[in-house]
């Protein structure tokens, strides 16, 4: 799909729902490349497993399938329209490759009965902040409960009040502006904490 064509999409469905998009515009480059570059440093493993939540339309998904070429991902996007315009571009960048390492799903991560086992890397563009106390901290700590001990998380929001949230389910370990997006955005890599009580 061309970017102005998927950009319209992207508007259109934003403007329906502001509320589960978090934000009127897709992620920029700058913030997809910010953000394989902080899943490269970190990954504890040279081929890890992935999940992606809130995929939207693919701005962080495809790069991070380039840089990770033979890592087994799940990819989580509920909006169905998004979803559509996700498959298509994964398909045209999977043509002649192997694709069963490859799983995109149409729903929410918490409601999910495919993950049967925990990830080494989980990368969420979830807008936290839109969310209500009770659901953010289902996902949070699903998303906890799913990543391996030496797994890391990696979050992004467009305040620091996006890392309260965070501290109660993960250890921040670093933290990247990335002034070129819009909105500028923060991205966070985070590792497993321990349970709250």
């Amino acid at each position: 799909m061309k970017t102005g064509i998927e950009h319209l999409a992207f508007v259109k469905e934003a403007f329906k729902s502001l509320f589960k998009t978090g934000t009127l515009l897709p992620s920029s480059h700058f913030l997809s490349d910010k953000i394989c570059e902080k899943a490269l440093k970190y990954s504890s493993v040279n081929n890890p497993s992935i999940i992606e939540v809130g995929a939207g339309t693919g701005k962080i998904t495809i790069p991070l399938l380039n840089a990770f070429p033979n890592s087994h991902f799940l990819i989580f996007e509920p909006n169905k329209s998004f979803f559509e315009i996700l498959k298509s571009k994964v398909e045209s960048l999977s043509i002649g490759k192997e694709k069963t390492n490859i799983l995109i799903i149409n729903e929410c991560v918490e409601n999910s009965q495919e993950i049967q086992e925990k990830y080494h890397i989980i990368v969420s563009s979830l807008p936290l902040l839109s969310f209500n106390k009770s659901h953010r901290e289902k996902v949070l700590s699903f998303l906890r409960d799913h990543l391996l001990p030496n797994g890391i998380f990696i979050q992004y929001g467009y305040t620091p009040l996006t890392e309260i949230f965070l501290r109660r389910y993960f250890t921040v370990v670093e933290r990247s502006l990335v002034p070129l997006n819009i909105p500028p955005a923060i991205v966070y890599v985070c590792k497993k904490a321990d349970k709250t009580s």
